[in-house]
């Protein structure tokens, strides 16, 4: 049986299984579609386990990276898995433009992508849970914005400055 019907099966029995408060099966639906995601067309794995695809690549290829002490500026959408196993708008959890963070109090997933990118530069971040919100989640479960534990982050970002 080829891989990706086997991941595919695999998505479908934990999603007949989960309930809300079950987020052992949640961790399960997303490591396997972190498993499928990791073998489509110019997606990107580091040592750590966070996956990228560059988009659109900066048109200064010279530009310099943020470093840890870096604030950037960024547009971002923030993304989870669907039911499915895939992600599209209806999954958008946040999206903000001109925000502006210090690479030193965000989740370890967006630090380690931001640092990959250049100025102008748009990817893609697939962050696994232990780089992004953890065990733990964030928010409080049925308010907007609420992340469950055990959840891939998926942010598509555009770096527009560092200051």
């Amino acid at each position: 049986m080829k891989k990706s019907a086997y991941i595919f099966i695999l998505i479908l029995a934990a999603l007949t299984g989960c309930k809300q408060n079950n987020y052992l099966d949640w961790k399960a639906l997303n490591e396997a579609w972190l498993e499928q995601n990791k073998t489509q067309a110019g997606v990107v794995t580091t040592s750590t386990g966070l996956q990228y695809k560059q988009l659109n690549p900066s048109p200064n290829p010279t530009e310099s990276r943020p470093n840890f002490n870096s604030s950037v500026v960024v547009d971002y959408k923030l993304y989870l898995i669907s039911s499915y196993g895939g992600y599209n708008t209806g999954n958008l959890i946040q999206e903000n433009k001109d925000a502006v963070f210090n690479l030193q109090n965000v989740t370890p997933g967006f630090a380690e992508g931001l640092h990959l990118m250049r100025v102008h530069d748009d990817f893609m971040l697939f962050i696994p849970y232990y780089l992004g919100y953890g065990a733990e989640g964030t928010g409080s479960e049925g308010n907007f914005g609420f992340i469950p534990p055990y959840s891939t982050l998926i942010f598509q970002v555009h770096l527009k400055a560092m200051e």
